[in-house]
């Protein structure tokens, strides 16, 4: 049972590390098994000093002083040591490993610039004072001022220890989060990662209480970053009795203050960086990852890291700010620099903001101030609107550290830098709000608007009701006429709006009661319209005509630059107007979770429309008209789709996703000539798919789950296709030809129960992974000898499946479960486990034999003596040997000696030793075993001596 155990972990640990996205730089720290023990490997002692006094007979010197540091540096890593842990258990070992990795395997790494410098020192002292090792439940505080790496540092550590927790949570900017109501996302967020399910807290009350009883008994790192006042961190993580024993808690924040009211077990201050390690970061950014600057700037960037005092934001800023430019913006900068207090951070990092030109600076500001952490296509569309020019004003921002792209493409910026532009909108008007451009804090925004006090000077507002609702009336507008962006949340509109907002390109006006009486809502410079969550959304909504989004008598009030519409968790939408046909700009339609039957066919006239994504609309049956400028086309979760119009005629498509629906044809794939990516999931009741072999452009083909999916016609020559899954299509029985598919790297067939056979698989040079698992049909598979780049290869459950030939000779499959996992890298682990496991025997035997050794040569003729003048001494005081023959019928000697165990209870089986044997034993030839025999009689026995048995008489 055990060993089916390990089996089955094992393969969830290859599974998960060939699935896995992460790099071998993504893990913590190296794990190391280790058969033996570790100083022996360090110290090169025992067997492994005997056989490198072996191996310096044969090899150079310095190649066996190389290997004997290697060494010494695998045995100062941590592992696991086959006897310290399991006693010499491997199969319980394994089972360690396997769950240590795949826990590894399961976490979430935070982003970390590539950068870095210094970080060992900070790294030490966070462990030393976290002391992961010790039971009880510890919060350390990171305190330093903006800049200086407390994120960074938190982020590292983080990485570093997830994989020692059950549950690991960063929430970042806490600060930022509390000022907009977000403590309950955070909540939220939090218990999340604890519990694996997604069940939310309905308010912070609650969400207290969940967090509780969620991790009462878990060992759980949270990190809490930029937090400034205590409530936060009461409301997310409390007291240290929230938490199972051994859990560790770090929170980053400027004021040390907050860290004293928390009553943190530990703090951790930064210290500033040393020159040596502030110059090489400057350097890597202003000469683009040079660890040294160029000889004839080598002074200048000595004085800007000294001046920059040691500040890792600043230095990165400034750096990135520099780069490319001429000795003489450097001795400029350098000037500016040094007029600036030293511990003004935000004032050094304003010099690269100034150097931004008019548009580059609004689109920073516009970020700081709303849109980090969203897509950045988005403001993309308002920006270019308003002649921003983004496309290079972003390029810039990157290229000068200022923006940064997170994973999902959404824009980023550090907190300082967040800060910094704030603080720049705060400056245009400290006393009254209405005169500064951009209102991103909801309580000034709010005052602005009810108390009229808006200028022409405003652009951008941002209103998060939540509770109460609010309701504005058109007056609160009139002195609006510059705003570009209106973001209203539990919100409504009452009044006329006639030539108001007339400049407004970016309107999102989510979760709104519905008891909005507006007129002439003429929005005519309208780019982007998002009406998400809005329940009370429906087709003949009053409002729909008075936003004019459909029909508008004359041309006044168009939205005739509207791009982009997001309808996102409307339930009570069932029907979209015919007129959206007149939307002739529109390049992006989004819809999410609608309950429309329909899609009208005025899609079709959407001249301009690139993207069509529909997800999770369960109703939608069918679509009776597409637009032939489209990109994108995703309609994902549509359960009820049942009929999609021909294809043909979407020439510009170059992304297909059809995920989970009934459709059971699909006319025009196979014209599709710019396609790149095609998805076709789930669809239940599809048979045969068309000719796929014009598709020259595709690079991903995936048909998963199409369980009644029989024939896939042909693939042609699609010598641009990277990667092909048509797994657990279980009807699947024609496969094509795959020969032609010159740059196919990953191949999926897995669960294909009746497919026979694979051609071409031997002529794919380029691939790299192979999947036929569970396929029960196939009895063979092409000779795959040609298969160079081949890493992975998965055969699981292939019945009938006895060899794969060219891969060495052919490798048998073997077991119950007649699976083969062919790795290069794990078939070298394994032979050094065995390697390893067979030194550790030799290492064993020779400290027995040497044992053994050192017991004849120092105790074997005093054991033969001893037992000897016992038996003289029991002989010569028992009856004569003649009388003891008559007893026993013999007359020959006995020879005999018996010696009871004084140590074992009365009834113990005696010891018999034979005497005259004894005297015949050779030191040099008497075994280890027949000594350690010897050596437990003496030990057990008590041996008379003359005076006792003379007091016999």
């Amino acid at each position: 049972m055990m060993m089916s155990c390990v089996g089955e972990e094992v393969g969830a640990f290859l599974k998960a590390i060939q699935e896995s996205t992460i790099s071998s730089q993504s893990f913590p720290g190296t794990m190391l098994l280790v058969y033996g023990a570790y100083s022996d490997v360090q110290h090169q002692i025992g067997s492994y000093e005997e056989a490198f006094r072996q191996h310096q007979n044969h090899f150079d010197e310095k190649i066996v002083q190389g290997w004997k540091k290697a060494l010494t540096e695998v045995g100062q890593m941590k592992g696991w040591e086959l006897e310290n842990e399991t006693n010499g258990q491997e199969g319980k070992l394994v089972k360690i490993v396997v769950s240590k990795v795949l826990l590894e395997l399961k976490k979430k790494y935070m982003v970390v610039t590539d950068n870095l410098v210094g970080i060992d020192h900070h790294e030490e002292k966070m462990m030393g004072l976290l002391n992961v090792g010790s039971n009880d439940v510890c919060i350390v505080g990171i305190h330093g001022m903006g800049g200086i790496g407390k994120t960074t540092i938190a982020k590292v550590i983080y990485n570093k220890l997830s994989v020692c927790f059950e549950c690991c949570c960063f929430l970042a900017d806490v600060r930022e989060m509390s000022q907009n109501n977000g403590l309950l996302i955070l909540q939220n967020q939090l218990i999340y990662k604890i519990q694996k399910v997604s069940k939310d807290a309905a308010n912070v009350d609650e969400g207290i209480s969940m967090i509780k009883d969620a991790a009462c008994r878990k060992k759980v790192l949270i990190v809490l970053d930029d937090v400034d006042e205590k409530s936060q961190f009461d409301k997310l993580v409390g007291k240290h009795n929230w938490f199972g024993s051994g859990s560790r808690i770090i929170v980053t924040t400027r004021n040390k203050d907050v860290l004293n009211l928390l009553e943190v077990d530990r703090i951790y201050e930064p210290p500033l960086m040393e020159h040596d390690h502030s110059l090489k970061l400057f350097s890597k950014n202003a000469f683009f990852r040079s660890d040294i600057p160029p000889e004839d700037y080598f002074d200048l960037s000595l004085e800007v890291a000294i001046i920059t005092a040691g500040l890792p934001l600043a230095l990165e800023i400034i750096g990135s700010f520099l780069f490319g430019k001429g000795k003489a913006v450097w001795e400029d900068t350098l000037m500016k620099l040094k007029e600036i207090p030293y511990d003004n951070v935000q004032k050094r990092l304003r010099i690269s903001y100034e150097a931004l030109d008019d548009k580059q600076q609004q689109i920073f500001l516009d970020i700081a101030c709303f849109f980090i952490g969203v897509d950045k296509r988005l403001p993309f569309y308002m920006w270019d609107d308003c002649k921003f020019y983004p496309t290079n004003a972003i390029d810039v921002l990157c290229l000068r550290s200022l923006v940064k792209f997170g994973d999902d493409n959404t824009l980023r910026m550090h907190d300082q830098l967040r800060d910094l532009g704030r603080q720049i909108v705060r400056e245009e008007n400290f006393d009254q709000p209405g005169e500064r451009s951009r209102l991103f804090i909801h309580e000034e925004a709010l005052d602005v608007l009810v108390s009229q006090m808006g200028t022409s000077k405003v652009e951008a507002i941002c209103v998060e009701a939540y509770d109460p609702f609010e309701v504005f009336i058109d007056e609160e507008f009139r002195e609006l006429p510059n705003l570009r962006f209106l973001r209203l949340d539990y919100a409504d509109l009452v009044g006329d709006f006639k030539q108001l907002l007339s400049n407004l390109r970016w309107l999102q006006w989510r979760k709104c009661l519905g008891k909005s009486t507006i007129s002439n809502f003429h929005l005519k410079n309208l780019v982007i319209l998002d009406l998400s969550n809005n329940n009370y959304l429906k087709d003949n909504w009053k409002d729909w005509s008075q936003i004019k989004l459909w029909e508008i008598p004359g041309d006044i009030g168009k939205l005739s630059k509207l791009e982009t519409l997001t309808i996102s968790n409307c339930n009570s939408l069932v029907k979209i107007p015919t007129d959206i046909g007149k939307l002739s700009t529109l390049e992006t339609l989004y819809f999410w979770g609608a309950n429309i039957s329909t899609l009208p066919e005025e899609i079709g006239a959407l001249s301009r429309l690139k993207q069509l994504e529909l997800h999770f609309c369960y109703n939608l049956k069918c679509i009776l008209g597409l637009p032939s400028s489209l990109f994108k086309l995703c309609l994902r979760g549509c359960t009820s789709m049942e009929n999609l119009p021909d294809l043909s005629n979407l020439k510009n498509l170059s992304e297909l996703r059809l995920n989970a629906t009934k459709l059971n044809e699909i006319r025009g794939l196979g014209k599709l000539d710019l396609l790149m990516s095609l998805d076709i999931i789930d669809c239940g009741p599809l048979v045969i798919l068309p000719d796929l072999s014009n598709l020259k452009k595709l690079q991903k083909f995936d048909s998963r789950h199409c369980k009644k999916l029989e024939w896939i016609l042909d693939f042609g020559k699609l010598e641009l296709l990277v990667s092909l899954n048509v797994s657990r299509c279980e009807s699947l029985l024609n496969f094509p030809d795959l020969s032609n598919l010159k740059k196919l790297q990953t191949l999926d067939t897995s669960h294909c129960k009746k497919l026979i056979e694979i051609q071409g698989i031997g002529k794919l040079e380029m691939l790299t992974s192979l999947n036929v698992s569970w396929c029960e049909s196939p009895k063979r598979l092409p000779d795959v000898s040609n298969l160079g780049m081949l890493k992975e290869l998965k055969l699981l459950k292939c019945q009938k499946l006895a060899k794969v030939e060219g891969l060495g000779g052919g490798y048998e499959i073997l077991g119950d479960t007649r699976c083969v996992m062919v790795l290069n890298y794990i078939t070298r682990a394994l032979a050094g486990c065995l390697i390893g496991a067979g030194i550790w025997l030799v290492k064993n035997l020779l400290v027995k034999l040497l044992a053994s050794s050192f017991q004849c040569t120092r105790f074997f003729d005093r054991i033969q003596e001893s037992i000897f003048h016992q038996y003289v001494l029991r002989t010569l005081s028992g009856p004569p040997l003649m009388e003891m023959a008559e007893k026993v019928g013999s007359t020959a000697s006995t020879g005999h000696l018996s010696l009871r165990n004084l140590k074992e209870k009365a009834e113990a089986k005696e010891e018999v030793v034979d005497v005259d044997k004894l005297k015949k034993m050779k030191q040099e030839k008497i075994s280890a075993w027949t000594m350690k025999g010897l050596i437990n009689v003496i030990r057990s026995s008590g041996l008379s001596s003359i005076s006792k048995l003379t007091g016999q008489f």
